[in-house]
Parts: structure tokens; sequence; C-alpha cells
């Protein structure tokens, strides 16, 4: 965090990390971002009802990759998520966005480096 701050590049060792962490979430070893990380579950109203009605941003994109690979269109595979899970189309796409930008960031030999106003701003 401190990196992301000050607007510097994230140290090598904190960029395996976060690369190792999400590709073990992405590959579904672990089952939430909070235990590639070794974060501590909350224990409070919002994320007990979250638990109850899961849509990690990850798993949504999965399905609907996997309807586009059953020969839907992308806008139909869309509704069809958004429909099943009860989210609107919007929040279907905005997931999907945020999947690809996450896949991306772990997949490029690039260094981690984020503007600290625009972290601040989406977070």
């Amino acid at each position: 965090m401190y990196a992301i701050e000050r607007g510097t590049a994230c140290p090598a060792w904190a960029a395996d990390v976060v690369t190792a962490g999400w590709s073990r979430f992405r590959s579904h070893e672990i089952g939430t971002l909070g235990e590639a990380f070794v974060i501590a579950p909350h224990v409070n109203r919002k994320v007990r009802k979250n638990k109850k009605a899961p849509h990690r941003d990850a798993n949504i994109a999965d399905e609907v990759e996997s309807l586009k690979a059953g020969g839907l269109k992308h806008g139909q595979a869309i509704s069809r998520v958004a429909k099943n899970r009860g989210k609107s189309q919007k929040t279907v796409e905005l997931a999907i966005t945020s999947t690809r930008k996450m896949d991306a960031l772990v997949a490029s030999d690039e260094p981690l480096e984020v503007d600290a106003a625009s972290f601040r701003a989406n977070n």
C-alpha cells in the first residue's frame, strides 16, 4: 500500500505475492481473495449477507466465458448471467472488466505501478 500511496513501483516481492495470490484465486485453488492474501474473515452483517449470495467478479467473468464457449453471443451470455444471479447487466459487465484488468496486470512483466489518485478514487 505504501508504494501505491506514494505513486512508486511496487517492490518485486510484493508484486510476486499479488501475482501468486491472484493466480491461486483464478485457478480456483482457494475460494476467496482473503485466503489468497491471508486476511482474516470479517464478521459483520454485510459480509454475512454477501456469503449468502456470493458474486465474486472472477466467478461472474468465468461464467460468462463458459456460456460464450457454449455458443452464446457476448450480450446473450451477460444477460443470462445477470438474470441467473439477480444482478444488472451493468454489474456483470463491470465484473468482467475488473477481472480482465487484474488478469492483464498479473500476466504483465511490467512492474506494478499505480497512480495514487486513481487508486484512492477506485477504492
